[in-house]
């Protein structure tokens, strides 16, 4: 059966609270562009796709270099997700806001899961930062 999974990326897929973690790096568009990937995720996300799942990218940024960044690191490591499938909210935004199709939030901070899942939509909260996520 195929899908639809909005993908965070903070945690989830990108390694950012590596060190030197500080506010100053949290909007640097070249520190962001840089982090570490998490290599399991990044590559069940490939695999999802190649099967025929829709995925998105939902993930929030403070600045917006912070979006530039991740739309960068984006491109290194996800060149097949469409622009259109990347959603970054700028600022403080609500994830469930941005839905555009019923799908499965994968995401570590329960403040994202806690709606989505009270709108009755279904969710994976990762409680480890990089852990591997698991369908």
């Amino acid at each position: 059966m195929k899908n639809t999974y909005y993908f965070d990326m903070d945690g989830v897929i990108t390694n950012f609270h590596k060190e030197p973690y500080s506010y100053k790096n949290a909007i640097s568009r070249e520190w962001i562009a840089n982090l570490d990937p998490f290599m399991d995720n990044i590559n069940l996300i490939h695999e999802l796709i190649a099967t025929g799942n829709k995925v998105y990218i939902l993930s929030k940024g403070a600045k917006e270099s912070s979006a530039l960044g991740k739309l960068d690191w984006l491109a290194k490591y996800l060149p097949e997700i469409p622009r259109e499938d990347i959603i970054i909210i700028v600022g403080n935004g609500k994830k469930i806001d941005y839905i555009r199709e019923v799908g499965i939030l994968v995401d570590d901070d329960i403040k994202n899961i806690r709606p989505w899942a009270k709108a009755g939509y279904p969710t994976i909260h990762l409680e480890v930062k990089g852990s591997r996520v698991v369908l």
